[in-house]
């Protein structure tokens, strides 16, 4: 049985002529101990969920300048998982808009050195991270477990290689752009405006193209400019980002497909509007995904693909694999090279002939449909990341098709990638029911936190009785020191607030513990102004 108090709340002689407050009876406002509670105040927020909130699961892509601002703003939260992911390592230039990292962190991966920062901010995190390249070797099975992803990367290519993995498993991505004062924030979300593609322009495309040229191996070839920025733009855009996922979070409105400007050097702010592109080729998203726990990135070969496509398509298939390469030769001297590995592993200087100092004409493969050389490889082998999902068409019908995650790799995968908490494993395989089908958070199982504590139900009414307002206060444990937190929660400007509970008669200043007494029907708590006490 709940525990009932009214509190009726006495003012001076004007609050009488106020206009009665509306009802706001569905309204749940959790109130805890401030002294051991780190999200107390959190709770004071009338759209707040706690729980939401530690059920959350965020992947942030790129511990940069903006990486450190949000993962800094997440675990101060209490984001119950959060991913990193970069392939970096850091350097003392990082060290003046980082605040993850320390000068004896030089020299260390950015995304392991975040994680462990994270974890010292707020133990109640569960942090993972990737050191790895996130356009080619983070597989869309991590995307697919996200609620939201945040985009923290430099360049076209990983914007456009974060947009499409969204689109392919349905999930909303947050992008934000520093450049000296200023930045940008974008929230795109599949089959809800423009996404990041739709924003290219003919020129975005030629600088794209020219990147993928010299045989496709120009990012070992071309050196990016290193961005200018500021840690207060830093703050500033990282936390309009966070702001946007929180809202995302608890289903609140959020503009899609649209970029929030903001100018630091004349504080100007604007909405810039996309135009959505009906034949932009992000646009798609796998239409069934079928979990496969005998797959799995490092026993399991090509050929097992093909076989578990057509038993779920019912004839032969084809599926697409990161381009592999088998073999070069040289246009010149026609020396040839053999390879066998993924074109995204092959440096420039890999694939020039040494004795003419050209490069070699290289034989790529991106389809599979069992004719292949190498039919037998792993799909490690081959470049397919682990716990991917590959889509396998059926070959006389090309609108046939069926996406395949390798679930094999789920019990270790982030222990593979990171080796960051041994019972990962463990834990990502005892919420598989959870994360099946997830529709978002208001689906997210019940923390256990919050299945043990103590409900107690405040009903308020205004000094006259003749109108009510109620709260329903969801109260953890005793309600220690809760006078504070209920008058500002009420509303109630007091001078010098005093509370008295008319059946003991006793009175409790902010500064004092107030304790549930155990009696349920007889307490009455009346919130009074000390200067104007009956």
């Amino acid at each position: 049985m709940s525990e009932d108090f009214e509190i009726t709340i006495l003012g001076d002689e004007s609050d009488k002529h106020k206009k009665p407050a509306q009802s706001i009876s569905d309204e749940i406002i959790e109130i805890t101990d401030p002294l051991n509670d780190r999200y107390n105040t959190f709770r004071l927020i009338s759209w707040w969920d706690m729980d939401i909130i530690r059920n959350a699961t965020i992947m942030v892509l790129g511990a940069g300048a903006l990486g450190n601002e949000i993962l800094k703003n997440l675990a101060l939260m209490g984001v119950g998982r959060i991913f990193i992911a970069d392939f970096d390592t850091i350097e003392d230039s990082n060290l003046s808009r980082s605040i993850l990292y320390r000068e004896s962190d030089n020299g260390l991966q950015k995304a392991k050195t975040a994680a462990d920062a994270v974890r010292e901010i707020n133990p109640d995190v569960e942090v993972h991270y990737f050191h790895g390249d996130v356009i080619h070797e983070l597989g869309l099975g991590v995307f697919r477990q996200m609620d939201v992803v945040m985009g923290c990367l430099d360049g076209r290519e990983a914007r456009l290689a974060i947009n499409r993995a969204c689109w392919l498993v349905d999930k909303p991505w947050i992008d934000g752009a520093i450049d000296e004062m200023e930045g940008l924030v974008r929230v795109f979300w599949p089959n809800r405006g423009p996404c990041y593609e739709c924003t290219l322009s003919e020129e975005d495309y030629k600088i794209l193209e020219k990147r993928a040229s010299c045989n496709r191996l120009a990012k070992n070839f071309f050196v990016e400019r290193k961005i200018p920025t500021t840690p207060t733009i830093s703050s500033i855009i990282g936390a309009i980002q966070t702001q946007e996922a929180l809202k995302i979070l608890h289903k609140k409105s959020v503009k899609t497909g649209q970029a929030t400007y903001f100018n630091g050097i004349s504080n100007e702010s604007f909405q810039i509007i996309y135009s959505e592109k009906k034949d932009c080729m992000s646009h798609y998203s796998l239409p069934k995904i079928i979990e496969d726990k005998t797959l799995s990135s490092g026993s399991s070969t090509l050929k097992d693909i093909l076989t578990a496509g057509k038993r779920l398509i019912g004839e032969d298939v084809w599926f697409g694999i990161p381009t592999f390469i088998t073999t070069g030769k040289c246009p010149i001297c026609e020396k040839e090279q053999v390879f066998n590995k993924p074109l995204f592993k092959l440096t420039y200087n890999d694939a020039v002939c040494p004795d003419c100092k050209v490069p070699f004409l290289l034989e790529p493969y991106e389809r599979i449909d069992g004719d292949e050389p190498f039919i037998s490889n792993s799909l490690r082998d081959v470049g397919i990341p682990s716990f991917h999902i590959l889509e396998c068409y059926a070959l006389s019908d090309p609108e046939k098709s069926v996406g395949i995650e390798i679930t094999g790799d789920l019990p270790d995968y982030f222990n593979y990638i990171s080796g960051s908490m041994e019972n990962l494993g463990e834990y990502l395989t005892r919420r598989k029911d959870f994360w099946k089908n997830s529709q978002g958070p208001s689906n997210r199982l019940p923390d256990k936190k919050t299945q043990s504590e103590k409900k107690i139900v405040v009903k308020v009414s205004d000094v006259s009785g003749s109108t009510s307002r109620e709260f329903n206060l969801s109260v953890q444990k005793p309600m220690k020191r809760i006078l504070p937190i209920l008058i500002n929660q009420l509303g109630y400007k007091a001078t010098m607030p005093i509370a008295i509970n008319t059946r003991t008669n006793h009175r409790y200043l902010p500064d004092d513990t107030f304790e549930s007494t155990g009696t349920v029907d007889d307490d009455k708590i009346m919130l009074y102004d000390k200067n104007f006490l009956p």
